[in-house]
């Protein structure tokens, strides 16, 4: 699984493509708002928490097609309601979360059920990419350790290598904007 690093770049390259879409006044919290989705199928994290052990529901529910659907219909409803456009919210609230399942697909899995299921409710297959870009995080299963086993130097290691891999995709989302901006300008 990639860091909220790699999920977070994920959300800033989506908010570029979708900053004229009204969500927050502020900017920046808009931005926020953004990574948040973009990681929040790792929520899934927390009821293992409080049962100790954090890695208990990890890649299950949380990260397959039909929680991106329910979470992009729920939001986009939400923000729908007080400025229209369901279906442009849909699409990016749905882009911004399955993301994240992307990203994992793309993990150095090795605690299984290796990968995700990337396509349930059509299949419960997991689905893990035989080329990982992203590099496996060292975590604990016993809730006690698990934030210290996380703040870990292997897992900063990863974490730059996040970055480095993601930092051309948010370039490229930026750059893609500003020509197209451009262009609108010149017509």
């Amino acid at each position: 699984m990639p860091l909220p690093i790699a999920h977070g770049m994920a959300g800033l390259s989506l908010y570029i493509w979708g900053e004229e879409i009204k969500f927050f006044e502020n900017r920046g919290l808009t931005l926020l708002f953004f990574a948040f989705i973009a990681c929040l199928p790792d929520a899934d994290f927390l009821p293992g928490w409080f049962q100790g052990n954090p890695n208990l529901y990890h890649t299950l529910w949380s990260h397959t097609l039909g929680a991106a659907i329910l979470v992009a219909g729920l939001l986009a409803a939400f923000f729908a309601r007080r400025y229209g456009q369901f279906k442009q919210y849909f699409i990016i609230f749905f882009l911004l979360y399955y993301s994240h399942i992307i990203l994992d697909f793309f993990n150095d899995d090795t605690r299984p059920p290796l990968g995700v299921m990337a396509i349930w409710p059509l299949s419960s297959t997991f689905y893990l990419s035989p080329w990982p870009l992203f590099d496996s995080v060292h975590k604990s299963s016993d809730s006690n350790t698990f934030i210290a086993s996380v703040l870990s130097l292997p897992n900063f290691i990863g974490a730059l290598k996040e970055f480095f891999i993601m930092l051309p995709v948010a370039a490229l989302s930026f750059f893609l904007k500003r020509r197209k901006k451009k262009t609108q300008n010149v017509t």
